[in-house]
């Protein structure tokens, strides 16, 4: 019996069905469609960059002193006022300020003895560049004219500095020379040049006053850091009824004209 050829086709018949079968298994496990590329679950945002931090202002010197300043109305007191709010304090207080003789000090009410006349007070409303009045007979032209510059301040002024001395020139065409040393200073009947006794309290340049009546008068520049702002606060001390009024007025710095 011849069977060599029934056992090859057996055998072809075996591998053709093995090969089908492997075909469908791989078929089976293939999935359908392209390959899709594996998702990340990384669901992280590129960090924000950080701020660049704001530096400092170089803290102010002596030096920073110097310059020409305007004054800066929107940041300051109003002298004014604050002298109108420190009368109404005083007579709401029952001391009477602006009778006769010595009581009214420098923010008395003005009568014909109340001392260093206020601006809004009657016969002594001399104070302030948009006031009027003849003035009070107690009181000095150069009590007047001191108080006119304390609360009614120039809109520019200009300070020099030099060895134990600040001069300070403002668009009023006054000028005031600060000396530090303690030397004796003259008295000068020019009220628009005048030497003032000083001091210093670090940065701080403090003038020692007084008027005819008594009265403390201290004025304070002191530089802000950055050097681009002055703060100058005038304070008034009234001797005989123990009370103070102080005025802040702040400037800002003038760039040096380009020539």
């Amino acid at each position: 019996m011849n069977t060599g050829p029934a056992k090859i086709l057996a055998l072809s018949s075996v591998a053709a069905i093995a090969m089908l079968a492997v075909a469908s298994v791989s078929h089976a496990q293939a999935p359908p469609g392209p390959i899709s590329p594996a998702q990340t679950t990384d669901n992280s945002q590129p960090a924000a960059q950080p701020k660049p931090q704001e530096q400092p202002a170089p803290p102010a010197t002596r030096e920073n002193l110097a310059g020409s300043w305007k004054l800066n109305s929107d940041e300051s007191d109003d002298g004014r006022e604050k002298m109108r709010d420190a009368r109404s304090s005083r007579n709401n207080g029952g001391s009477g300020g602006g009778r006769g003789g010595g009581g009214g000090g420098v923010w008395g009410g003005g009568g014909s003895g109340g001392g260093v006349g206020f601006p809004g007070g009657g016969a002594g409303s001399v104070y302030g560049r948009h006031g009027a009045g003849a003035g009070n007979n107690s009181e000095s032209e150069e009590d007047r004219e001191r108080m006119q510059e304390l609360i009614d301040p120039p809109v520019r002024m200009s300070l020099a500095l030099k060895d134990d001395e600040v001069d300070l020139a403002n668009d009023d065409n006054n000028k005031r020379a600060f000396y530090t040393d303690g030397r004796k200073l003259k008295k000068s009947k020019d009220l628009s040049n005048q030497e003032i006794a000083a001091h210093w309290e670090q940065i701080r340049l403090v003038s020692d006053e007084k008027n005819s009546r008594g009265d403390k008068i201290s004025r304070t520049f002191e530089p802000q850091p950055g050097g681009k702002k002055l703060v100058e606060t005038v304070r008034i001390e009234n001797n005989r009824q123990q009370s103070a009024v102080s005025i802040r007025y702040v400037y800002d710095l003038v760039p040096p004209s380009k020539s």
